[in-house]
């Protein structure tokens, strides 16, 4: 909680960096909510229509605007050396960055809410809100700011191994926008893509959440809040497998 509070404190310090990204929010959503305006053409497709899909944009791009550098931050570290010193250190290196990493994400997150709420109530407005969805769909986007932390966490670890992992994370970053329904909701992939999209790890980031703040269901947040602890079980043991190989591998080589 300490090293969270720490984190969201120092994003908040950086005012220029995080309302910079905001009005790129506003800039975002201006030309998402023209597209999809034109596309729907006033009618509701799959569940969506203008101003649900506008809300959608709100919460996924908000989220992928929020997050910090952190592969940046984990290459420098293990590339430099300066990993090996929390080792000594009386935390755990990979719960250390994940409580920093979400501190500064709820930070940026708030920040974009805001002004994309602001955004989106001047472009379509206000949805109707239940007090009943809110404590499960903020889980559900906490879960899965976790499950972005663990994929990320992981391919930067990968500097143990490889020179530079940089194309791994601009890949990553494409199944974002696109299978994590970023740009586009899942809802209108084709069967096959949109069931093989929806179960995997890069929906329950965006997608899953997102949809939950916009179309609440209890049972289906129950579903997708189980489905995102089952990936947060599994990505976490790939996570602490590869943490604990690394590690060997610092310890052999003396560094």
């Amino acid at each position: 909680l300490a090293v969270a509070r720490i984190g969201f404190m120092e994003r908040a310090a950086y005012r220029g960096d995080v309302f910079g990204r905001s009005f790129m929010l506003l800039l975002f959503l201006f030309v998402l909510s023209r597209l999809w305006g034109t596309v729907l053409g006033g009618k509701s497709t799959e569940g969506f229509d203008h101003l649900a899909v506008v809300w959608y944009f709100v919460i996924t791009e908000g989220l992928m605007l929020a997050r910090p550098g952190l592969g940046k931050q984990i290459n420098d570290e293990v590339r430099s050396g300066s990993f090996s010193a929390y080792l000594i250190r009386p935390c755990q290196y990979v719960l250390f960055h994940l409580s920093s990493y979400l501190g500064k994400t709820s930070m940026g997150l708030i920040a974009n809410l805001c002004v994309g709420s602001l955004v989106a109530v001047w472009l379509v407005g206000v949805p109707v809100v239940k007090v009943v969805q809110l404590p499960l769909s903020i889980l559900s986007l906490l879960l899965g700011m976790v499950i972005n932390f663990l994929i990320t966490m992981s391919i930067a670890l990968s500097a143990f191994w490889v020179e530079d992992n940089e194309p791994f994370f601009w890949i990553y970053s494409k199944f974002q926008l696109i299978l994590g329904g970023v740009l586009i909701p899942l809802d209108f992939f084709p069967g096959l893509l949109r069931t093989v999209a929806v179960h995997l790890p890069f929906g329950y980031v965006f997608y899953r959440p997102a949809r939950l703040c916009v179309a609440y269901e209890t049972h289906t947040a129950l579903s997708v809040i189980l489905g995102q602890l089952i990936w947060i079980l599994v990505l976490g043991l790939i996570l602490q497998s590869l943490y604990e190989t690394g590690v060997k591998k610092v310890n052999v080589n003396g560094g």
